[in-house]
């Protein structure tokens, strides 16, 4: 699938077991990595990244630790990207209006990224969930992180 220009929220809870190397969480890029990728979420050298498509199209959060749950909160709002961790924002860009990650011919994954081969999630992940078309966490406040499954809507 694409997000095109419309808002989304991917978010989950996420448990890991070590802070090393690099490990993706999802993504989405062509058959063959090297290609380009349309989005990803990742641990690298104990910071998350949130990232979508291109250079300078990033946001970061290295308020984590390993062998703790949290929550982790991807979105799209209009013109900006946003990460939160446990419902505080972390950091936040503008990727203008009319971005829109191309890339859709590889699979969306979860543990890595399409088919690269490399930095495989070595966490427990809880409630992973992707909403196309509505950012469910807006205006850059922080949030409650939720503390129970959530609802199916």
């Amino acid at each position: 699938f694409t997000f095109g220009t419309g808002d989304f929220t991917i978010e989950c809870f996420v448990y890991f077991n070590n802070t090393s190397g690099t490990q993706y969480i999802c993504g989405q890029s062509h058959s063959d990595f090297a290609s380009g990728t349309a989005f990803q979420i990742y641990l690298y050298l104990n910071t998350i990244y949130g990232w979508v498509g291109s250079g300078g199209n990033e946001v970061s959060a290295s308020v984590f630790s390993a062998t703790t749950w949290v929550h982790l909160a991807f979105v799209r709002q209009g013109e900006n990207i946003r990460l939160y961790y446990d419902g505080v924002q972390q950091n936040s860009t503008n990727i203008g209006a009319s971005y829109s990650p191309t890339v859709s011919t590889g699979p969306f994954s979860l543990g890595t990224v399409g088919n690269y081969s490399s930095g495989n999630l070595n966490a427990f992940l809880d409630e992973f969930r992707v909403t196309k078309g509505l950012c469910r966490y807006p205006d850059g406040t922080s949030f409650t992180a939720p503390t129970k499954s959530f609802a199916n809507r």
